[in-house]
């Protein structure tokens, strides 16, 4: 299948030398040489070997049986690679050299040459060489046929003596377009990509349609930080990934880049600000569906993830960047709950709720519904949302209508009867007037505790924040008073609280009451707001108040 040719011409007499270009395609390969001669008289013969593609040298490999036999050293960006190997598993029919590698990715090759001195399974060991520029994981492609790919990791670089970074929360986008959203179905699997999934094949009154996008300025992430023994000059660090157009809106492929800048830090524990940004362009996340963007996981479609490193010993974490639909209300079955909320990160680099439980804004019930947006005031009354008892389950007690920053009225009445179990079977707000000032007696201190409480209503993956978790908050975003809280990324509201022995809403646009999970004797720990002050409360638990949820994963 092979020419050798030259055409051209002698402009002298005498020893002349004449290349002869091959062109073709060898069909097959031997042990033997290959005979050439020239169409000339004199002629002369020449021999050139051919040797097979599955070894590029005298052997032949009739298949690739392992490409991921064993794996040795580890490789870290900047740094040139050393001890690094891939050892693979071949099945030889010709004995003979061989000379295997691969391309070049990410500034590092992987190749090995010997000789199989027999044949049947043997194995190949691959030694990098080069320096990888860049964090994260590549495709290794052996450049044989039959051929194979193995991926490996590079880590980011280690961090100084003394200091030690934690893992943050991941970053959702909420991005969704949903027409048929009812009935939900509590998803058995992880969120997907698919879009317009018929619930009931009826489309509802109101249609979500929400871009979840990332800009090219980005949005900052906290990283916790710990030094210890004496101050440090952390580093910067950046990792850019690619985000598939697939996995985007509009059909664009964005690259997006997580980073932090060199700091000096000294003893202590903080946070540095990392920020996550598109490059080139907005990215814009798939719109997703409900019944399958969030997952039953409640973490959403996984966009990308990002490693750094923790510790000076090879620590390392990831961060995930994530795509997710609404988040439906824990009893999103009830007519009267069907609400849905989107994730946003507070300054202390939780992932909460957007709104309280019951929000205007999340209800698509209420002429207000607009799940992206927050309090614009303290005084927001479209944000005030309900006013739950502390433990019970969201069941009609803890409905309220706001018709302006100061007048609330209750959804459901009041009953002085106690519950002597953890669901009272109605949703009439309960009245007491003598100690413990409880709904439920006896007591029980587990129903709001964790994801996991008898009556969390929370949505799937959250629950209600302890009161460590609440002034963790409260410092990172500097909040003294309802007017900083509101002006906050979570946009606290001031919906004041119901009394336990009225059912009375009070203080409303004034003041702020939100539960935590955390109980304290008869009482229960609270975060408490008002125009001048934050304080924590030791609350009655028979009150009514607001609720914000926190992610756990």
């Amino acid at each position: 299948g092979v020419t050798f040719a030259g055409t051209g011409t002698f402009t002298g007499t005498g020893s002349q030398t004449v290349v002869l270009t091959a062109s073709g395609t060898p069909t097959s390969a031997t042990g033997s040489l290959y005979s050439y001669v020239l169409n000339t008289t004199p002629n002369c013969t020449f021999t050139r070997t051919v040797t097979d593609p599955t070894s590029n040298g005298t052997s032949v490999i009739g298949s690739i049986t392992a490409c991921n036999t064993a794996v040795t050293g580890s490789m870290v960006a900047g740094t040139a690679v050393s001890g690094v190997s891939q050892t693979i598993t071949v099945n030889v029919t010709t004995a003979g050299t061989y000379n295997l590698s691969t391309g070049a990715v990410n500034g590092v090759t992987f190749a090995g040459t010997g000789t199989f001195t027999g044949t049947g399974s043997q194995t190949v060991i691959l030694t990098a060489s080069g320096t990888p520029t860049s964090i994260g994981s590549n495709a290794f492609t052996i450049n044989t046929t039959p051929s194979c790919s193995f991926n490996r990791t590079t880590n980011p670089a280690a961090l100084p003596a003394n200091i030690t970074l934690s893992a943050t929360s991941d970053y959702f986008i909420s991005s969704v377009y949903d027409q048929d959203y009812l009935p939900y179905s509590i998803p058995l699997a992880a969120a997907s990509l698919a879009t317009e999934q018929a619930a009931n094949g009826v489309n509802e009154v109101t249609t979500i349609d929400i871009q979840g996008s990332l800009t090219t300025t980005g949005v900052s992430i906290r990283i916790p930080y710990t030094v210890i023994t004496s101050a440090v000059n952390l580093p910067a660090f950046s990792q850019t990934i690619n985000i598939p157009a697939s996995f985007t809106q509009d059909g664009i492929s964005r690259n997006v880049t997580f980073s932090y800048n060199a700091a000096s830090l000294a003893v202590g524990s903080g946070t540095i600000t990392a920020t996550l940004k598109a490059i080139g362009g907005t990215l814009n996340a798939k719109k997703l569906d409900i019944q399958t963007g969030v997952g039953n996981d409640a973490l959403g479609f996984l966009l990308g993830q990002f490693t750094y490193a923790t510790n000076n010993s090879g620590g390392t974490t990831n961060f995930s960047f994530r795509d997710i639909a609404g988040i439906p209300d824990r009893n999103i079955a009830d007519v009267n709950h069907v609400m849905l909320y989107l994730p946003v990160q507070g300054s202390d680099g939780n992932i909460w709720l957007n709104n309280n439980l019951g929000a205007d804004y999340s209800n698509t019930a209420k002429v207000d519904f607009s799940p992206a947006s927050q309090a614009i005031s303290a005084s927001d009354y479209r944000a005030y949302g309900s006013l739950f008892q502390w433990g019970r389950y969201s069941d009609g007690h803890e409905l309220a209508n706001f018709t302006s920053a100061t007048a609330g009225t209750a959804v459901n009445g009041t009953t002085t009867t106690l519950s002597t179990t953890d669901i009272p079977g109605n949703g009439l707000f309960i009245l007491i007037s003598s100690s413990p000032f409880d709904w439920r007696n006896p007591q029980s201190s587990s129903l709001w505790q964790g994801i996991t409480g008898t009556n969390n209503p929370c949505p799937i993956g959250y629950r209600l924040p302890t009161i460590t978790e609440w002034n963790t908050w409260v410092t990172s975003a500097g909040v003294t008073n309802t007017t900083n809280a509101a002006s906050s990324t979570l946009k606290l509201s001031s919906p004041g609280l119901r009394n336990y022995t009225n059912g009375v809403i009070f203080q409303s646009s004034t003041n702020a009451y939100y539960f935590t999970s955390n109980t304290s004797g008869n009482n229960v720990s609270t975060l408490n707001l008002n125009s001048s002050t934050q304080n924590n409360g030791n609350s009655i638990r028979a009150y009514g108040m607001s609720v914000r949820c926190i992610f756990q994963r």
